[in-house]
């Protein structure tokens, strides 16, 4: 018993040094974390102190609101290693606009970056911001080390681009920096940055998009080789294109972004269609919308717009939306006055479902052509009298429809009250040649064949273009012609300038596009039948222009 009594008193001496040991460990850790919690507070002001603004509404505010936020100093600095980079790149809007200043943010930028990389070797964005820092101080400062100390720049970023697979960020760096020093490149570098920007491009439309312009200025003839096929690119470079006054460039990418726009919202029909059939009724009408909204008005698209409307669930769509469907509209009714019917009844009665209230002579005008009787008539009684010109399109579509029923006499009256500004149009004339053949009106008949006879012609005058918003229209009544092909010859005169490029646009469909650098004439092949047709000129970039005389030749 007595030999347990050393024994118990050395366990009790162990046990308490165990609790003092471990005591002192609690009280070692609370002080490393007290230490680190303070240093992280530090680290902290400080950062924040580097992002500091000018003023108290700089954009840095949300960025010491993410640091602030962090729970690890290499990710806080990361964020404001980013802050730093993006704000020298916008010019220095959220700090001081200065060069100096941002010199000495990329700098600062560079030095976060290298801590990171110490703390985590296999950051790639570290990597990235690091490369990047570098060559836009550099840059920047016009600084020859940006050619001759590539590699300070280079190798952090292609580290990066091999580290973040599927990133766009470290990609788009390299090939700015590849592109700004693309003259300085060797053959064997320029061939592998070849290649990188042609992967980039076409990963990355925003990329190409917003390095197009440097693109085209360093590549030449190549540029096309790397074009993403998309709609948005096709127009973005034909806006470079003509931005550079490049306009035989700009006519071939206006024609191709006009194919590949046609293919985009056939495959978007297409889905619509799907989406449609397994009641997704909501995204298969934001598809058939948006097709409506950005299909060119042109006869090309009509039978696209067409099928659009047949699978359109209805719906409410904004005012914006309902200007541009009014928009395929006012382009149908226009092309009534030459006979030209783009859309079935079934498909205008859809379209003029969708826009809604119109006013009375567009919607009797309409409804007439979509043969919706009950309609014309609600619209027709909106304004009895029917005696202004805004009626008189109506009222001689309407002539031709009542005669459809042995309306006759009913057709003559409609045609009394035609407009006077009306009456010396094709339209209105051949109108009174049907209502004088059917009434058996001899002497009604010679003076339509008489007048008529007037108007058709193989030449017009300046006088008889008219303007509606850019666009400059004439209705042409051509006799009859020999061959079967005519060439179709236009004066144009464009205004002080580097030129323009015009469409051609007959009876609605674009079918030829021609760039004009002075006072000439416009020449484009066609088959012309002896009836009213509308010819309308557009300028699609440059200088606006005058049209002058119109003639057929053959």
């Amino acid at each position: 018993m007595e030999s347990s009594k050393p024994e118990a008193r050395a366990v009790g001496r162990r046990d308490q040094l165990l609790r003092v040991i471990l005591i002192a460990a609690c009280l070692l850790g609370a002080f490393e974390a007290m230490a680190s919690m303070m240093r992280w507070r530090t680290q902290r002001s400080e950062l924040r102190e580097l992002l500091r603004g000018p003023e108290e509404g700089s954009g840095f505010a949300r960025v010491s609101q993410r640091i602030g936020l962090e729970r690890t100093h290499h990710h806080a600095q990361l964020i404001a290693t980013r802050a730093l980079v993006y704000d020298a790149m916008t010019g220095g809007e959220s700090l001081s606009g200065s060069l100096d200043a941002s010199v000495a943010r990329l700098s600062e930028a560079q030095r976060l970056a290298l801590e990171v990389l110490r703390q985590q070797p296999n950051s790639w964005e570290a990597s990235m911001f690091l490369g990047a820092a570098t060559y836009l101080e550099w840059s920047f400062r016009s600084d020859r080390r940006l050619y001759v100390e590539s590699k300070a720049w280079e190798q952090p970023l292609l580290k990066a681009v091999e580290e973040a697979r599927g990133k766009r960020e470290p990609r788009r760096f390299l090939v700015t920096a590849y592109l700004e020093t693309w003259e300085a490149l060797s053959p064997e570098k320029r061939a592998s940055a070849f290649d990188l920007v042609r992967d980039t491009f076409r990963d990355d439309v925003d990329a190409f998009i917003g390095l197009a312009e440097v693109w085209i200025e360093v590549a030449g003839d190549r540029a096309l080789e790397v074009m993403p096929d998309s709609p948005r690119v096709w127009k973005h470079l034909a806006v470079t294109y003509a931005r550079v006054n490049d306009w035989e460039s700009f006519r071939l990418a206006h024609s191709r972004y006009l194919d590949v726009w046609e293919q985009q919202l056939t495959k978007d029909l297409d889905e619509a269609e799907e989406r449609l059939r397994l009641g997704d009724l909501s995204t298969s009408r934001d598809m058939c919308l948006r097709v409506l909204v950005d299909a060119p008005r042109d006869g090309r698209f009509a039978p696209l717009a067409t099928r659009a409307l047949e699978i359109f669930p209805p719906g409410l769509h904004g005012l914006r939306n309902t200007e541009k469907l009014r928009e395929w509209l006012d382009w149908a009714l226009d092309l009534s006055t030459v006979s030209v019917v783009p859309f079935s009844p079934q498909t205008l009665g859809r379209l003029t479902d969708s826009i809604g209230d119109l006013d009375a002579p567009s919607g009797a005008l309409a409804a007439l052509i979509g043969k919706d009787a009950y309609r014309t008539g609600r619209y027709e009684r909106l304004d009895e009298s029917k005696q202004s010109k805004a009626w008189g399109r109506f009222l001689i579509v309407k002539s031709k429809w009542l005669l459809e029923r042995n309306e006759v006499a009913a057709a003559d009256e409609a045609l009394d009250d035609v407009h006077h500004s009306l009456h010396g149009s094709s339209g209105y004339w051949l109108a009174r040649q049907r209502v004088a053949r059917a009434a058996a009106d001899l002497q009604g008949l010679a003076v339509a064949n008489e007048r008529l006879a007037s108007l058709q012609k193989r030449r017009w005058e300046i006088d008889e273009w008219r303007e509606l918003v850019a666009r400059k229209i004439i209705e042409v009544y051509p006799e009859p012609l020999p061959q079967a092909l005519s060439t179709l010859k236009i004066e144009v005169e464009p205004k002080p300038g580097a030129g323009a490029v015009i469409a051609i646009v007959w009876d609605g469909s674009e079918i030829d596009t021609q760039t004009v650098m002075k006072r000439e004439v416009l020449e484009v092949q066609l088959k012309i039948d002896p009836k009213p047709h509308l010819l309308e000129l557009r300028t699609l970039a440059g200088s606006q222009f005058n049209p002058g005389r119109v003639w057929i030749e053959g």
